[in-house]
């Protein structure tokens, strides 16, 4: 194999040695369980925006750039179910022969091979001179992951020889990738979360100062915000746990999930969430509560039980409150890791009562005024 005339330095890569930064749900490499699944997080860069995602993968370009005219691109792929050793030498093959297909040479140099955080990680460039030589050289910097559930890969593309700065935003690509069990996105905020985004501000904000469309949520009584922040696919979540729990270890939790720019997506919701169920429990169960409207919203309550034939395991009883706004789609769950006592399930649901979504731009859905 020849060598590219790039090359990443140990200093930079060792940063892979002390895992990714930030928190970014991408997507998950099969159905998740009743606590969660394997996914990838990925954040998205700066400058960079989303144009295409479904459960393949994501593809990123800089903003003012199109699928048909772009100098960068970051791409995932999510291979769900390929958890043999085999794959990967399968896959990086496949790709030089792509690239000794299309280009006049194809050199690859390896970057980086080992064990990062209990994972097979795989760092490797390829590079592409063209055929035509008045094209410039294309580089790409590719991130295998062999995950329990399945592969991922994050693929770094420069149409130019990069600088020694571009080099490192790509290395710092590469590094925010990170495989999770159990982790999800988060909000900003419990109480009220922002609106979709690129929205214009409302013309006129209500006495609370919320503009937009809004979700309305109280923190619960001896509670915590454990986890927040936004994903790469654009879905805000936040975790909350009791004062003296975590989100590795929890007898209960409030999960709030804002899917920014979805709308009509209830059915879809409810049937994934019965999906992870059925799979990873012995006996799951579905029991709708409530289907009904509020402050001019459409909104659906249910609840999910999972049961495990050994009974040393922990149940898992979830209570939904899905909301469909008009900008998006809004879900809170009130989750035990135990047996809730009828005490416990009557306050469940009086919380998820209490939640409304508003808009300052609607006099059908009218935010609350400042006490």
């Amino acid at each position: 194999m020849g060598r590219s005339d790039i090359v990443l330095s140990g200093r930079i890569f060792r940063g892979f040695l002390l895992g990714a930064v930030g928190l970014a749900l991408a997507l998950p490499a099969v159905g998740a369980g009743a606590s969660g699944a394997e996914h990838l997080q990925l954040p998205t860069p700066d400058g960079f925006r989303i144009i295409k995602q479904d459960k393949k993968g994501v593809e990123m370009l800089p903003t003012g750039e199109s699928a048909d005219k772009w100098t960068r691109r970051v791409t995932t792929q999510i291979f769900g179910g390929y958890v043999s050793s085999k794959f990967y030498p399968d896959y990086r093959a496949y790709i030089e022969k792509l690239s000794k297909e299309q280009c006049a040479d194809a050199p690859t140099t390896t970057i980086q091979e080992g064990e990062i955080e209990g994972l097979q990680n795989h760092v490797w460039i390829q590079k592409c001179i063209p055929k035509n030589e008045a094209t410039p050289p294309d580089y790409s910097f590719l991130r295998f992951i062999q995950g329990n559930d399945g592969a991922y890969i994050v693929i770094a593309e420069v149409k130019f020889k990069p600088s020694d700065s571009q080099l490192k935003n790509v290395t710092d690509i590469l590094e925010s990738a990170k495989v999770v069990t159990d982790a999800k996105p988060a909000v900003d905020n419990p109480y009220a979360v922002k609106d979709a985004p690129e929205k214009p501000a409302a013309d006129t904000p209500t006495e609370s100062g919320l503009t937009g469309e809004n979700l309305l949520q109280g923190l619960p009584a001896g509670f915590k915000i454990a986890n927040h922040g936004r994903s790469a696919t654009g879905m805000e979540l936040t975790e909350m746990v009791p004062q003296n729990e975590t989100v590795d270890n929890w007898t209960q939790m409030v999960t709030t999930q804002v899917y920014l720019g979805v709308t009509d997506y209830f059915d879809a919701y409810k049937a994934e969430m019965a999906k992870r169920f059925k799979d990873n429990c012995q006996q799951a169960d579905v029991q709708n509560i409530r289907d009904g409207e509020e402050n001019g919203y459409a909104f659906h309550v249910w609840m999910q039980s999972c049961h495990q034939s050994d009974v040393k395991a922990k149940p898992e009883i979830t209570f939904f409150k899905y909301i469909q706004g008009k900008d998006s789609s809004y879900v809170v769950q009130r989750a035990f890791h135990l047996e809730p006592s009828r005490d416990q399930v009557t306050e469940a649901v009086k919380y998820l009562q209490q939640i409304r979504v508003c808009d300052s731009r609607s006099k059908e859905s009218p935010c609350p005024a400042t006490e």
